[in-house]
């Protein structure tokens, strides 16, 4: 009983156009075949009714059929004449265009099914499909990517329609990264020119101050001294800024070039980074990495590790505590730190270009490390997200939301996520790091 229920709830294999075509084209012959044949048979049957009327009209002979040894072999009666000759015109028409029909029944059926099978197989095949590919291209070349293409059937148009979906899919992720990456671009931009414009305003003032007052001896020599060295620091913050944007720049065309690394390696390696980054803080790492390699960017995932080691040992009183660990074909890096967190602005802006805090988090930096951070993991894949834990500033961190546990009483707290390749086996090629 079993059998036969795995029988019936056996998926059926995908069909082929071939096939299929194959199979309407039989059915269509095959219905020709008979309909002429049928259609045959009526004809005759028609003639013999015709010469049935002018049967006795044909003079009977009787005789007697007698075999080669002798032998009576019995009555027969049989006709000397054709009964064809004593039709009526309009019977004789008749008889011989069910002549004709006859014959010319059989390609007129075979052409019929033949025209008939190839709508039917058109209608239920390819209509549909063909629309829906149709309308596909339509909406594309309007340049609407917000509709879906469904086909249930698994033939070869089946198959057509998964590789346009699959398409339209991935021009519509191409044109909102492309869209985001302008969004961004136009952010950095603003963001730059806004920063740009304090130290312009001040070496504007200055050299108009110099201008109006050295040529007639009226600034003290300390005063010149004192306003060159003011427009010597903005000249070097505006040398800063250009190169923190050819810096972004260069991360925009960053390729992530992912290869095998040992999972030891790597938390060997977060290890070693830590304990030379932390060494005049209290430092705690904690990891949970399966057994064997993973796939990713190892420089790339360093990198963002390196700035978050960084920008918690600039802010931590007494601690930092790192955990690594594996989940969901994702690894995520969690730095946290024990000093003031982040406000609730910071939380929002802290990671976009050129933010800088104000009080402890400020620091005098140009505010790209968390952006850079950000702009790594998303071309890995992944994403950065900042949130803040200590009691004065409640969190929007969960101690347990599928990440490993940090402490409640913890400052700033940076998740970065990397998407990795699935572990493999340990057996697999080791790149060392």
């Amino acid at each position: 009983m079993e059998k036969i229920k795995k029988l019936f709830q056996r998926r059926p294999k995908a069909s082929s156009l071939k096939t299929s075509f194959a199979v309407y084209m039989i059915i269509g012959l095959l219905a020709a075949l008979l309909l002429s044949a049928a259609s045959s048979a009526l004809c005759q049957w028609k003639q013999s009714r015709i010469y049935d009327q002018y049967k006795e009209q044909i003079k009977q002979y009787k005789g007697t059929v007698i075999s080669e040894d002798g032998k009576d072999m019995g009555n027969v009666t049989y006709y000397l004449e054709n009964a064809k000759e004593f039709y009526s015109d309009y019977d004789a028409a008749l008889d011989q265009a069910l002549d004709i029909l006859s014959v010319l029944v059989v390609p007129v059926w075979f052409a019929v099914c033949i025209a008939v099978t190839s709508i039917l197989f058109f209608r239920r095949n390819l209509k549909k499909p063909l629309e829906l590919l149709d309308g596909a291209a339509e909406q594309i070349a309007r340049q609407n990517l917000d509709f879906e293409i469904s086909y249930k059937k698994k033939d070869e148009m089946g198959r057509l329609c998964d590789s346009f979906e699959r398409m339209r899919a991935a021009l519509k992720e191409n044109n909102q990264k492309m869209w985001r990456q302008i969004e961004e671009r136009k952010r950095l931009n603003a963001a730059f020119s806004h920063d740009m414009r304090t130290p312009l305003t001040v070496l504007k003032g200055q050299s108009e101050m110099l201008v109006n007052y050295v040529p007639d001896g009226r600034m003290p020599r300390e005063k010149i001294v004192t306003t060159a060295q003011t427009m010597q620091a903005h000249i070097s913050r505006m040398e800063n800024y250009v190169e923190t944007m050819n810096r972004v720049q260069k991360l925009e065309d960053l390729e992530i070039k992912k290869d095998r690394v040992s999972a030891g390696l790597l938390g060997e390696r977060l290890r070693d980074t830590g304990r030379i980054l932390c060494k005049e803080k209290e430092w705690e790492y904690r990891e949970s990495f399966p057994m064997g390699c993973l796939w990713m960017d190892s420089d790339i995932i360093m990198q963002v590790y390196e700035n978050l080691l960084a920008n918690a040992v600039r802010y931590a009183k007494k601690k930092v505590v790192v955990t690594a660990s594996v989940s969901g074909g994702f690894l995520v890096i969690t730095v946290a730190d024990d000093g003031k967190g982040f406000t609730r602005e910071e939380l929002e802006k802290a990671s976009e270009p050129f933010y800088q805090g104000s009080g402890e988090r400020s620091g005098g930096h140009l505010g790209m490390g968390l952006y850079i951070c950000k702009v790594l993991c998303g071309k890995h894949g992944g994403n950065l997200e900042l949130f803040c834990g200590n009691k004065e500033n409640p969190a929007s961190f969960c101690e347990n939301s599928g990440r490993l546990s940090v402490p409640r009483e913890t400052g700033a707290i940076v998740n970065a996520s990397f998407q990795i390749g699935e572990p493999e086996d340990n057996k697999a090629e080791i790149r060392r790091m």
